[in-house]
Order: structure tokens, then C-alpha cells, then sequence
């Protein structure tokens, strides 16, 4: 016949389940901070890519603001609104086909800039 366990007995037993338990419980905590800080770096990743994409947009726009200033320098002295209805009436001349110029010149490259 098997011996009954002692009081002490269980209680050893129990402080070592109790041990293995706090010991999975902390190893848990450690993956949820681990998973945490794996997320956190995943976002600041794509915050940086959209900052920078933003950054690469201005300085775009920027430039081709400034190249129209220095072509018709009195540009500078219009009114938003001007210059919005200049440029409409100037790109949408029939005779000049300027949208279908401008596609054919980029033609392709929007598939490129996707690919990065």
C-alpha cells in the first residue's frame, strides 16, 4: 500500500506548483511586453515612412511652385484664387492636349514609385 502524504509533504508540493505557476505568469508577461514593443516598433516604422513620404511631397511641390514663380515671375503678386483659375484655364486649353502630355510622360513610372 502507498504511503499517505504528510501535511509538509503537500505543502512542498503546493509551493512548487505555486513556484511553476508565478514562473508562467511572469514568462507571459514578459511575451505581452515583448509583443507590446514589437507592435510599438511596427508603428513607428510606418509613421516614419508616411513622415518621410510627406517631407518628399512638399519639397515636390515646393519646387514645381517655385519653377512657375521663376517662369512668370509676376505670379508672386496673385491671389490664391488667381492663380488656382490662371493655371485651370492654362492647363485645360484645348489646343494644348496638356494632360494627355503630361501622361505620356510619366507613362510607366507610377508602377515604378508602387514597386518601392
Amino acid at each position: 500500500m502507498a504511503r499517505k502524504k504528510s501535511f509538509e509533504e503537500y505543502r512542498e508540493e503546493n509551493l512548487r506548483e505555486q513556484e511553476k505557476i508565478k514562473q508562467q505568469i511572469e514568462d507571459a508577461r514578459l511575451k505581452q511586453l515583448q509583443a507590446e514593443h514589437c507592435i510599438q516598433r511596427a508603428e513607428n516604422q510606418i509613421a516614419y515612412q508616411r513622415k518621410k513620404k510627406d517631407k518628399a511631397r512638399v519639397h515636390r511641390l515646393i519646387t514645381k511652385g517655385a519653377a512657375i514663380e521663376a517662369i512668370c515671375k509676376d505670379t508672386q503678386y496673385l491671389m490664391e484664387s488667381e492663380f488656382y483659375e490662371l493655371m485651370d484655364e492654362v492647363l485645360n486649353v484645348p489646343e494644348l492636349k496638356f494632360h494627355l502630355r503630361v501622361s505620356d510622360m510619366v507613362q510607366g513610372r507610377q508602377e515604378i514609385v508602387e514597386e518601392e
